[in-house]
């Protein structure tokens, strides 16, 4: 149990990296300023913070009664969901882009054409074979590795 009678909620929103960060952080001073369970004292501090793998992240730093914690935490979540909705702010999900690379030659077991899909240098998917191979020793892929 926290003895302390004030608390700091330590929170972070992330943003899509095509969205206005200054309307963001404009967005999160009016909710968090407004909202009558946050202290004046000490001072909230909300910054950007990091340049995520699929987002832009600001850190949100209020100070509540520690009794309220939970109820102001739980409340400035939805206030920002809902505001960054509505001022078309998007929240991304973590997403990352394979990119793809087709090779096509002739089997040297035959005369079936067979596409190589190289997907970060492990995995092989032989169209002609059905066969997935996933950088096994003693397995030749189609570059003859």
């Amino acid at each position: 149990m926290n003895t302390e009678i004030i608390r700091r909620i330590d929170m972070l929103f992330g943003i899509g990296c095509d969205d206005n960060i200054e309307l963001a952080e404009k967005v999160l001073h009016e909710i968090v300023d407004n909202y009558e369970l946050v202290l004046d004292e000490p001072p909230t501090v909300i910054q950007l913070h990091t340049l995520g793998d699929s987002s832009v992240d600001f850190i949100v730093r209020p100070w509540v009664k520690t009794s309220e914690y939970w109820t102001a935490y739980w409340f400035i979540t939805r206030a920002v969901k809902k505001r960054f909705d509505d001022e078309g702010i998007s929240l991304p999900f973590p997403q990352q882009d394979i990119h793809v690379y087709a090779s096509w030659q002739r089997t040297r077991k035959s005369n079936d054409l067979i596409a190589c899909f190289t997907c970060l240098g492990l995995v092989h998917l032989h169209a002609g074979t059905a066969a997935l191979q996933r950088g096994i020793p003693g397995r030749t892929h189609c570059n003859g590795n």
